[in-house]
């Protein structure tokens, strides 16, 4: 990505993907503080965060409050 260039991940929250069954099968589960760090150790700068929830059906019938976060990010140097 160039310097400048933005990146926009969304991904749902470790305490809630523990929840779900099926990432007991080789997922790797991160927290709002570990995706920033990749992102700066990538050359990028996280410059806003958002922190939502929804209610859902988990695969096993049982209704669950899914946590997800949205981080933006400014690419600032090429590494």
């Amino acid at each position: 990505m160039k310097p400048g260039g933005q990146l926009v991940l969304s991904f749902v929250e470790k305490e809630s993907m523990k929840s779900m069954p099926f990432t007991a099968f080789g997922f790797n589960l991160f927290n709002e503080s570990d995706v920033a760090a990749l992102v700066r150790k990538a050359g990028s700068e996280p410059v806003k965060t958002l922190e939502k929830s929804d209610e859902t059906i988990s695969a096993n019938g049982d209704e669950i409050t899914r946590t997800y976060i949205i981080l933006s990010s400014i690419r600032r140097r090429v590494i």
